[in-house]
């Protein structure tokens, strides 16, 4: 897609430039040239900075589907509520909310359609990442549950476990996805050193 752009990009370009060197020549070929140059100029300038935004969209759209922030409203299973519960996080002050230690999250799974259904299987990634290094591979720990039945219109509160904050210079988060449906819901972990403890 890309590569049809750019050559778009430079035919229009050229077919530019020749409409400007037929309209401008005069008595002067060096002043005619430097003309036809500066305008070339102009116009390469301009079609590059249309490209550079083309490639941010292009890459702004790749980084929504990689990450799952874009939600699917038509999956017949969809995921709710999502939260992070732990015996080992700050309750008052400014950390409040903050883990240092073990957690849990807990998720509410509706099936939206009319069809019942049977051994849905949902997927919880916890993945921590260093921040300003987006191209760095991620350290990932997957848990599974399955609901053995999900009937048209019920919904289900299941609960992920065992998962332990990183260092909380990481950004972490929690992905949820059932198997076999396009549905992903995720949730930030705000990860802080323990009480009584330095960095």
């Amino acid at each position: 897609m890309l590569r049809n752009i750019l050559i778009l990009c430079m035919l229009l370009t050229f077919l530019l430039a020749g409409c400007f060197t037929a309209a401008e020549q005069g008595d002067n070929p060096n002043q005619t040239l430097e003309q036809e140059n500066a305008q070339l100029k102009k116009l390469i300038s301009a079609q590059n900075q249309k490209i550079k935004a083309l490639q941010r969209e292009i890459a702004n759209l790749r980084d929504d589907r990689d990450t799952g922030e874009e939600q699917n409203v038509d999956s017949p299973i969809t995921v709710e509520r999502l939260k992070v519960i732990s015996d080992q996080a700050y309750t008052t002050g400014k950390n409040a909310g903050a883990v240092y230690g073990k957690f849990n999250v807990s998720a509410r799974i509706k099936n939206v359609s009319n069809v019942n259904r049977s051994n849905v299987k949902v997927t919880a990634v916890f993945q921590r990442t260093q921040k300003g290094y987006p191209k760095a591979k991620p350290n990932i720990q997957t848990v599974m549950y399955t609901i053995p039945t999900l009937k048209a219109g019920q919904t289900a509160m299941i609960t992920f476990r065992g998962f332990k904050v990183d260092h909380p210079e990481l950004i972490q988060e929690v992905i949820i996805h059932p198997v076999a449906y396009n549905d992903i819901s995720k949730i930030r972990v705000k990860a802080v050193f323990p009480p009584n403890t330095q960095d």
